[in-house]
């Protein structure tokens, strides 16, 4: 019986080994999220960062509808809301949603002290971008051009917006 060379001992290694680690299972990537305490955009060129609401930052599994909003202490701006209507615990991430699957709305105080409410109302002029989720929190990213909801000729710029918000699943 021929007994094996050290050299053919070894080559039988590292076979055997190639072959166990293609066995190996690869763990699943989690994605990357934030903090889940995020809200801001800059609104007509002017940066604002939003306190979330918890109150108002929840997903309904039952609807797939998902609502982030959060509220600031300055004189123009009271507060600002994103919705979006995605699945997101079965259908991929990232996408991006329009109006109506996507929106904003953003509520501002004019001159005389009065709430003045603007909001999303025709397609391609929103684009809410969902891009990461364990289901509790959620990342993404927002903008569009919002109508006052009194006068159609009333038009606010929202750029950069962003969100990791904390969801209440409901």
């Amino acid at each position: 019986m021929r007994v094996p060379s050290p050299v053919q001992l070894m080559l039988c290694a590292l076979v055997g080994l190639s072959l166990l680690q293609g066995c190996v299972e690869n763990p699943v990537m989690q994605p990357q999220l934030g903090s889940g305490d995020l809200l801001e955009a800059t609104i007509e060129g002017e940066a604002y960062s939003f306190e979330l609401n918890p109150d108002v930052t929840d997903y309904e599994t039952q609807y797939v509808y998902g609502t982030i909003g959060g509220s600031t202490n300055t004189l123009s701006v009271k507060s600002i809301t994103v919705t979006f209507s995605y699945d997101i615990d079965n259908d991929p991430l990232p996408v991006t949603l329009d109006h109506p699957k996507g929106g904003i709305t953003l509520v501002l105080t004019n001159e005389s002290g009065e709430d003045v409410s603007y909001q999303t109302v025709s397609v391609g002029n929103v684009n809410v971008h969902l891009s990461a989720t364990d289901g509790e929190i959620i990342d993404g990213t927002f903008n569009g051009t919002l109508e006052n909801t009194r006068d159609p000729n009333d038009k606010v710029t929202i750029t950069n917006g962003q969100f990791s918000a904390r969801l209440n699943r409901i």
